[in-house]
């Protein structure tokens, strides 16, 4: 079934004073990528994390916070993820997880139980 999904960025920090000559520089970035599934009684999987950001070094290099657009900062995001994990990560893998752990959901391969004759 397919899966709606959902990035937020709740929480951007920035720097008190300039860097490198520039003010309100983004070093921190709070971030969320939920997916909801189209079931009856929707299902939801939600992957979560905070990257911190390199320091620009020149003017090429840096975006100002209030000209950053949301799709910049994702793939600031899927960037910094991939180089703290050494490899490419690209957002149809952290989409492929939440597909997964919904799937998990919609049949479960292991189901808590307790014996009958443990009950009191």
């Amino acid at each position: 079934m397919p899966n709606s999904y959902a990035w937020e960025f709740s929480t951007i920090e920035v720097s008190a004073d300039p860097i490198n000559g520039f003010d309100d520089v983004i070093k921190n970035v709070h971030w969320r990528l939920t997916a909801v599934s189209d079931d009856e009684t929707p299902l939801t999987a939600t992957a979560y994390g905070a990257v911190a950001l390199d320091d620009p070094r020149n003017a090429d290099e840096f975006i100002g916070f209030n000209s950053v657009s949301k799709d910049q900062v994702k793939a600031w995001v899927l960037e910094k993820i991939s180089s703290e994990k050494g490899q490419d990560i690209a957002e149809a893998d952290l989409i492929a997880a939440l597909d997964a752990q919904i799937a998990e959901q919609q049949a479960p391969k292991l189901v808590g139980k307790v014996p009958a004759s443990w009950a009191s």
